[in-house]
């Protein structure tokens, strides 16, 4: 060090305290060189003696020993390899002038905030841990665990699992990638992530806050800095599905019935539920569709919900579904109708309502009854459908120009749809029933008059005036009388319930089986008052009843003779019966 002052002559000695400095050299009478030794951390005076006396002491002489600073924390200990992380370092023995380096690299913007604490900003980094060492007059602070600074690569997010979830939030998400540390957070989009867990360095699991329906990015930030965005952190918010629409919306309690489902927001394991118990078969069809089968359930009307990762869907009317009971002794009743809509019951069977005394614009030529007995349809000769009870508007021909007229139906199984057929035997399939194929584009021996279909709804026959059967989809062809020549026209026909067979009746009541149908007797070989025009069989088929256009009822096996029109004047005749 270099002292300055006057008097000074070859010979001076130099001490710094009480101890004398070494290698002293006198270059002027003003100037002398000198190295200080070594001494405990304190302020002491320099004082130079020569033949002339010793200097006296002065503010302007003082030399201060300065202890080797030292580093007990930095906060954070952590920041981007980018550098820039604004760093308070804690210690000792911090003068004006320290300068600190985060491993071999200056740190910048230092500011001596007091003997214990500096401010400095990290330099740019590879991702590592380092030292972060102070240096002042006293010297560098010595390296230790409580120094260290770690350079954080910028985390990475390569997938996230559940990749949806409902809008309300609340899905546990487990997100893979690289770089994940300890105080790490989580964003999805805008909104930050609840509950999180930093499971290792490559696995954070969060909990999903609320958001609008909408694809966002998950974001995991670190000292490191935040996770690019991707497509593989993308997260779906679902919102809840809805349901405006369920077809069929009935079928019996035992369950079975196939069942379409309109709405939105279904998704791939999407589940059906119809009130408490769940659907079986479900089958998402696409976002708007799903077909589920439904399980058994009470006789009443309850909500089929749809449950997808967006939620369980709100109830409404839209999605009623009523579970319809077996007729009581189903056995014990019939039905039938005339040509202008009025409609007669006998026994068990319910009359829900008709069309007589209403203006028709075609006469009624067929009827079709629910399997629960709960409901039943009237089709006209221009297909015009009206519906009684239960039984629902599934479509009709009632509105476009037909080739032949309507001459009968059929409903399907669970009353979810039906056929109409014309007498050229072009059928119309409305509701849950399939079209299995027609007549409509051959010529005809004779003219189609009826129809019956299969217990699965899966097939039909259709049956013209000579006997001649035409069967479709399942429904096996067991026989006809096209080739004989008939007394009468046949004017109608039952399926056996197992689908195995079938009675065809002619107008004198003369009956045909073929197949699993039984022979019960026939009005064939006695006089009628009236024609014969309908049949329809007993629910055991261990028999069949046979109307006549004045309302007679005629019965064979089991089937009971629970009352007639035979003697009544009818406004119309009969044309059909179930």
């Amino acid at each position: 060090m270099t002292i300055t002052g006057s008097g000074f002559t070859s010979g001076s000695t130099v001490k710094f305290g009480t101890v004398a400095g070494t290698g002293v050299s006198v270059t002027s009478p003003t100037t002398i060189r000198t190295t200080s030794p070594g001494e405990s951390a304190a302020t002491v005076d320099i004082t130079v003696t020569t033949p002339g006396g010793t200097s006296p002491t002065s503010a302007a002489d003082q030399f201060t020993y300065d202890a080797v600073p030292t580093v007990s924390a930095v906060s954070p200990s952590a920041g981007p390899t980018a550098g820039g992380t604004s760093v308070t370092i804690t210690g000792t023995g911090f003068t004006s002038g320290s300068t600190v380096k985060f491993g071999t690299n200056a740190g910048t913007g230092v500011l001596v905030n007091s003997v214990t604490s500096i401010s400095a900003t990290s330099p740019a980094g590879a991702a590592s841990t380092v030292h972060v060492t102070v240096t002042t007059p006293g010297g560098t602070s010595a390296s230790s665990a409580a120094d260290q600074f770690t350079y954080d690569a910028v985390p990475t997010v390569s997938a996230v699992s559940p990749s949806a979830g409902p809008t309300a939030g609340g899905t546990s998400v487990t997100i893979t990638g690289t770089g994940l540390t300890a105080g790490s957070t989580v964003a999805f989009g805008a909104n930050a992530g609840t509950g999180v867990v930093v499971n290792s360095a490559t696995s954070i699991s969060a909990t999903s806050p609320a958001g609008a329906a909408a694809t966002v990015d998950i974001t995991v930030t670190t000292p490191g800095g935040t996770s690019p965005t991707s497509a593989a952190d993308h997260f779906t918010y679902d919102a809840a599905p809805t349901v405006s629409v369920v077809s069929p919306a009935s079928g019996p309690t035992a369950g079975g019935t196939p069942v379409s489902i309109t709405g939105t927001g279904f998704n791939s394991g999407s589940t059906v539920a119809f009130g408490a118990n769940a659907g079986t078969g479900v089958v998402v069809n696409s976002a708007t569709s799903i077909s589920a089968t439904s399980p058994a359930g009470a006789a009443a009307t309850v909500n089929v919900t749809v449950n997808s990762i967006g939620g369980t869907s709100a109830t409404s009317a839209a999605d009623a579904f009523t579970y319809i009971a077996p007729a009581v002794n189903p056995g014990q009743g019939y039905l039938f109708t005339g040509a202008n809509g009025s409609v007669y019951n006998f026994g068990s069977a319910q009359n829900f309502g008709s069309m007589g005394g209403k203006s028709l614009n075609k006469p009624i030529v067929g009827m079709a009854n629910m399997s629960s007995g709960l409901g039943y349809w009237l089709v006209a000769s221009d297909g015009g459908i009206f519906t009684f009870g239960a039984a629902q508007f599934h479509g009709s021909t009632g509105n476009i120009n037909l080739n032949r007229p309507i001459v009968g139906m059929a409903d399907t199984y669970d009353g979810g749809g039906y056929w109409l057929v014309a007498s050229d035997g072009g059928i119309f399939a409305f509701g849950d029933a399939a079209f299995h194929g027609s007549t409509g584009n051959i010529t005809l021996n004779r003219p189609i008059v009826g129809m019956a279909a299969t217990s699965d709804g899966g097939g039909y026959w259709l049956v013209a005036s000579d006997g001649g059967i035409f069967s479709f989809g399942d429904a096996a062809f067991q026989g006809s009388t096209g080739n004989i020549t008939l007394n009468k026209p046949i004017v109608g026909m039952a399926a056996t319930h197992s689908g195995g067979g079938y009675w065809l009746v002619a107008s004198d009541g003369g009956i045909f089986t073929f197949g699993d149908a039984v022979f019960h007797g026939s009005t064939g070989s006695i006089h009628l008052n009236k024609p014969i025009v309908a049949m329809a069989a007993s629910p055991s088929g261990g028999g069949y009843w046979l109307v006549a256009s004045d309302g007679g009822i005629f019965t064979e096996g089991d089937a009971q003779y629970l009352g007639s029109e035979g003697g009544a004047v009818l406004p119309a005749p009969v044309v059909a019966m179930n």
